[in-house]
């Protein structure tokens, strides 16, 4: 099929395009309304929890936590406080190894 749609010079999106769009848009997000974030591994919360929670705490609650690779509203939790930030941070800790909180 993609032959032929390329022999008919007739434009095509690929999945390679749809990957390659995600992959981009984690790591250059769109500067229409960015707000601050954090990101940071598994590994950097179980090597230096106090920094994690310092910026966090500097982003000031509310925050939303996220997975970093997930497409959909699975994982996302909103945390007005520390207590639930921890929640949050175990939920989203089950889908992914990296993590996004934002305000």
């Amino acid at each position: 099929m993609k032959a032929r749609l390329t022999q008919a010079y007739i434009p095509q999106i690929t999945p390679k395009f749809f990957a390659l769009r995600r992959f981009l848009a984690r790591f250059f997000p769109s500067p229409v309304c960015q707000l601050p974030f954090y990101v940071f591994t598994v590994k950097d919360f179980r090597d230096t929890p106090q920094k994690v929670y310092s910026r966090v705490k500097h982003l000031g609650y509310p925050v939303f936590v996220k997975p970093a690779n997930l497409g959909s509203s699975v994982g996302i939790s909103r945390a007005k406080n520390h207590e639930e930030l921890d929640i949050a941070l175990n939920e989203a800790f089950r889908h992914d190894r990296r993590i996004v909180v934002e305000k």
